[in-house]
């Protein structure tokens, strides 16, 4: 891994000089989440391909996720709610002390709560919570009974609620600060501070995003990514129809212009 950094980093300068097509993650044609921005012909965005249904192979049974989480979610007759803090994010780094704030105060609610906990913890866990080490966040989200989600905002984890439930979010570094503005700005998110968790903190921002109008503003902004997705009923024409991400022609017959100028002009001459 080291010799890697230090090439890339030795020919960093050759390398970008000699960059045919980049992939990105956001996606303009999502305007309800990200802004536009005039991009050069060779970026493909394909903001939304985690979000995607599975696909099963021709005789292939797909479990998108364990019997378990799917009998906890089915049997929450009042809701579910999410937590979830990525990959990055560590629950530990954040404290037991917090933790056991958190898990007080979730205990009060009559809705499930499906936690992504990365450490165990020294005391009894409510009979409301589910601990997992590891979800499928995206296709847990889909579940009809899920209601929020606690994020910390992090771009995919933004693109794969955005179109299906408001979000808690508790921002740490990188872009999640941004994103974390940007949801609320729009009314889809509620913000929480990570300095600031007590019992009141955070059963005061359950309450706003489970009965407030953002439940309703996420409906709204949900759509731009259904349609990405396939669901072209949600637009009136096809001129308002964004493209999936990996149909935007032209940036690949500019990519491949520019891979073919590039042997004719090194290899074959």
């Amino acid at each position: 891994m080291a010799t890697l950094v230090t090439y890339l980093f030795t020919h960093a300068h050759s390398i970008l000089a000699n960059i045919n097509i980049k992939i990105a993650k956001r996606d303009c044609a999502t305007v309800s989440f990200e802004h536009g921005i005039p991009l050069s012909p060779n970026i493909l965005e394909i903001a939304g391909l985690n979000v995607q249904a599975i696909k099963p192979i021709d005789g292939e049974i797909v479990v998108t996720y364990p019997e378990d989480i799917r009998a906890f979610l089915d049997g929450a007759k009042n809701g579910v709610i999410i937590v979830s803090l990525g990959t990055n994010v560590r629950w530990k780094f954040i404290g037991l002390d917090k933790i056991k704030i958190v898990s007080l105060a979730l205990s009060k609610l009559e809705q499930r709560i499906l936690w992504k906990l990365d450490i165990e913890v020294p005391f009894e866990i409510p009979d409301n919570l589910m601990i997992v080490k590891w979800m499928p966040q995206s296709e847990v989200l889909s579940h009809k009974n899920v209601r929020a989600i606690w994020t910390h905002s992090g771009l995919l984890s933004t693109q794969e609620a955005i179109w299906k439930v408001p979000m808690i979010v508790m921002p740490f570094y990188i872009d999640q600060n941004f994103n974390a503005q940007k949801l609320v700005a729009k009314g889809v998110g509620i913000y929480l501070d990570v300095k600031t968790l007590s019992t009141q903190t955070v059963l005061h921002v359950v309450e706003e995003i489970l009965y407030d109008e953002r439940r309703d503003a996420a409906k709204h902004i949900g759509p731009p990514y259904q349609a990405v997705l396939g669901n072209e009923a949600l637009f009136p024409s096809p001129c308002a129809l964004p493209l999936p991400p990996f149909e935007c022609g032209p940036s690949y017959e500019f990519a491949w212009r520019g891979l073919t100028a590039y042997w004719l002009r090194h290899f074959l001459f």
